[in-house]
């Protein structure tokens, strides 16, 4: 059993690592050279994720960012485990800027540690479809899509498993000015799999 949730774990950090990206197309409102600092909060059964991030819009197509983040389990105040994320995108069609919509191919490293269940290695590979609806640089609407293929290692007690899932993430944020939130959801393409459903929110200093 610890070993499967150690898997789940795995898979879970993998596809919220991939949003942590800097472009409209990859689930950030930005445009070149924007930083952007944020949290996410998402809602898996029994247990409770909590994560930081932040990302640069670099000048050009490139975007990078990274983040972390603790799970715990419902009704224990103790820490399950720990999480960090690194990726980047590019955006290939689109404007740079994200003025109006963007896609990107997306690469995203994480990796989860934890004292009960072991450790997990995982690589994300997608392609990111965002749209930028805004009405004004004070106020827009930003849904974004990114199906992908997560690549996942876990280890307990000196045993190895790996794994290749498909997985979706995505989301519509709101922005007001430098402040953006919304609903995302994360679907491991799996039997028995449910989307787990977040909020992410953040700014642009």
């Amino acid at each position: 059993m610890k070993r499967i949730t150690a898997g789940i774990l795995s898979a879970f950090a993998a596809c919220l690592a991939t949003p942590a990206q800097a472009q409209i197309c990859a689930g950030f409102p930005t445009a070149e050279r924007e930083f952007t600092i944020g949290a996410s909060v998402d809602f898996p059964e029994r247990l409770n994720p909590r994560g930081a991030e932040a990302s640069w819009n670099v000048p050009g197509p490139f975007a990078v960012a990274a983040g972390a983040s603790v799970v715990s389990v419902e009704g224990d105040d103790g820490i399950l485990a720990q999480s960090v994320s690194a990726g980047a995108s590019y955006a290939l069609l689109g404007d740079p800027s994200g003025a109006r919509g963007q896609v990107c191919p997306l690469a995203a490293l994480g990796y989860t540690t934890s004292d009960d269940l072991g450790s997990a290695a995982s690589l994300s590979l997608g392609v990111g479809l965002g749209l930028n609806l805004s009405a004004s640089r004070t106020f827009g609407i930003y849904p974004y899509a990114a199906p992908q293929v997560v690549l996942s290692r876990s280890t307990f007690n000196g045993d190895t498993d790996g794994s290749t899932d498909l997985a979706v993430t995505g989301g519509v944020l709101v922005g007001v000015g430098a402040l953006w939130v919304g609903p995302t959801v994360a679907y491991l393409v799996e039997d028995g799999a449910e989307p787990v459903f977040g909020i992410r929110g953040g700014f642009r200093p």
